[in-house]
């Protein structure tokens, strides 16, 4: 079971700023309409990576353990950053576990040892980005990517993908029951390494 304890402060992996210099505006007639790109941008983007924010989010995640396990996984893996460990209701010294990676392991006399079944086990953690100061640049390249096509695109058919005006005019469009090319290629291929994968 995971719960949030505290939510991300934004989901915007990118700001205005940055925005209008990137599609050469001035002026602030086109503000709000950037702003909302910003936050589908960065909603998209989170979605195609399958995960709710990229954020940094207060995280209790509790597992019931029915037989011994050598690590417990993290169910969410973006620098996550341990706070505290209880084993049925009692908080644990630092001493007695370790993270690596997302893999939270026991320790006894400094060497790995598997969690005892039967036990409740209650860890609360930070899993994020500090956005946007943390935020790989891949990602934010990955947004404002996002935000160009959909800008760029405002007065094109969005389902249009090509067409030939050589001799006889040929047209191809987008499928809009698949959600395979919601994003460009630029964007996807900058996001690809952060999507979470269900083992």
């Amino acid at each position: 079971m995971l719960t949030v304890v505290t939510p991300a402060v934004t989901g915007d992996l990118t700001v205005l700023a940055t925005v209008k210099a990137e599609l050469g505006i001035q002026g602030s007639a086109e503000d709000a309409y950037l702003s909302s790109l910003i936050c589908q941008a960065s909603g998209m983007l989170a979605a195609f990576c399958g995960r709710p924010s990229f954020g940094t989010e207060r995280l209790r995640q509790v597992e019931r353990l029915e037989r011994p396990r050598d690590a417990i996984l993290l169910k969410r893996n973006l620098q996550p950053r341990v706070l505290s460990v209880a084993e049925d209701g009692t908080v644990l010294p630092t001493s007695v576990y370790e993270l690596s990676g997302a893999l939270l392991y026991r320790l006894e006399a400094d060497h790995r040892v598997p969690w005892v079944a039967d036990r409740k086990i209650e860890i609360t953690y930070d899993s994020g980005y500090d956005l946007l100061t943390g935020l790989p640049h891949d990602l934010e390249r990955a947004c404002l990517e996002v935000i160009k096509a959909t800008y760029h695109a405002r007065a094109r058919d969005p389902l249009l993908r090509s067409e030939s005006v050589e001799g006889i005019g040929a047209s191809a469009w987008l499928d809009p029951r698949t959600g395979m090319e919601a994003l460009p290629p630029q964007a996807a291929a900058l996001a690809a390494p952060y999507r979470a994968w269900a083992l």
